[in-house]
């Protein structure tokens, strides 16, 4: 179970990293249903728009945001 866990943590670094395009099998649907709508609609970030378009819970789209923003922010250079 640990491994399983320390597994999807790496490929979520490589998702934010940037060497990784999709979520692991392990992220919740809609998780994953969040990150598909954002990523063809960078530019929408009113969570209750979002909600409507996608059919999910407003709470369910606040439980997810952030987290899938930072997770398909371009890297940083350094």
């Amino acid at each position: 179970m640990a491994k399983l866990i320390l597994q999807m943590k790496a490929e979520i670094a490589a998702l934010r990293n940037g060497t990784a395009a999709e979520y692991p099998d392990g992220v919740s649907p809609k998780k994953k249903q969040l990150a598909e709508y954002l990523r063809k609609n960078p530019g929408v970030s009113n969570k209750s728009y979002i909600a409507r378009e996608t059919g999910m819970d407003r709470t369910t789209v606040q439980k997810y945001f952030d987290e899938v923003r930072a997770e398909l922010a371009e890297p940083a250079n350094t």
